[in-house]
């Protein structure tokens, strides 16, 4: 019964130490990516590692969520451009209706003005906006 309870100690230490070690190693990737974006870091303890570390991993998620999704959207708004200047059948200014309808849905600014690789402005459509 003894050398039960020893072993259950034993291994809380040493899941206590992994989690200390693990700890340690988080708060440095945390001090040299706050040193590079030029934050504040007097604030960064051991007791707010983790907090810190869940609000950064969250800001990164959303980034890339927005970043794949905004590059997307300005896509299909291109391709929808691309398509319109090759349909002999809709006019110029239908076109340039159409596409002043596909606005970035993060600034409200037609999405051929700004950030488009493909510019709508190039097939004829979207030049109005610029």
């Amino acid at each position: 019964m003894n050398s039960v309870k020893f072993s259950k100690v034993v291994k809380s230490k040493l899941q206590s130490e992994r989690i200390k070690k693990n700890i340690l190693k988080i708060k440095m990737l945390i001090l040299e990516i706050m040193q590079e974006n030029k934050e504040d870091i007097s604030h960064v303890k051991n007791i707010n590692v983790l907090e810190i570390a869940v609000k950064h991993i969250k800001q990164e998620y959303e980034a890339s969520f927005t970043g794949n999704f905004l590059r997307g959207y300005i896509n299909a708004t291109n391709e929808v451009s691309f398509a319109l200047s090759h349909l002999p059948e809709i006019d110029k200014s239908t076109g340039n209706e159409i596409i002043a309808r596909l606005e970035n849905p993060f600034t409200g600014k037609p999405t051929g003005t700004q950030y488009s690789i493909l510019s709508p402005s190039s097939s004829g459509y979207g030049s109005d906006f610029e």
